[in-house]
């Protein structure tokens, strides 16, 4: 037990000197850590775009443009917008109206690319059911209702946060 809360006593201090030697504005993504995970997250990323690249070509982009064409494509690229934007605030100097502006526009994207992913899990669901529309309802009902009592109080919460940041 003592190992341990002197394991711990050490992390808490090497993180109090860390943070004392950045003498900045500290936020959870300047610490080693958090920019190794975003670093590893964008070459798993690049991984799995060079692994797939050529059956998406052959699948995808010879296909007819269709609602859930659109889907997968935003669902597919908006990561490597939103990577580059981790990036960019792990390994870079940002002002804080930058870093805000960056974190605004990283939530968007976040946010659409879950609509655009539960879409086509709903698509997927209604097709695997054969095109019920018993399904259809339910499924598009149950998401119009989660968006719409949801979405207002995410941002809500957003606005309560600037203003309490400001």
């Amino acid at each position: 037990m003592a190992d341990a809360d002197a394991i711990a006593a050490l992390a808490q201090q090497q993180t109090i000197t860390y943070v004392e030697s950045k003498r900045e504005p500290i936020a959870a993504w300047n610490f080693p850590l958090a920019d190794a995970l975003s670093a590893v997250s964008a070459t798993l990323l690049v991984f799995d775009w060079l692994l797939l690249f050529s059956d998406e070509v052959k699948h995808v982009w010879n296909s007819r443009w269709s609602f859930i064409k659109v889907l997968y494509l935003w669902t597919r690229y908006s990561p490597v917008a939103d990577t580059i934007l981790g990036l960019v605030a792990h390994f870079s100097y940002l002002t804080p109206e930058q870093c805000r502006t960056s974190d605004a526009a990283s939530s968007i994207l976040l946010g659409i690319g879950v609509y655009m992913s539960e879409l086509i899990f709903i698509w997927r669901t209604f097709a695997l059911w054969k095109d019920s529309k018993i399904v259809k309802y339910s499924l598009g009902g149950v998401w119009l209702v989660s968006r719409i009592s949801a979405d207002p109080l995410s941002i809500f919460d957003s606005a309560q946060t600037d203003l309490y940041n400001s």
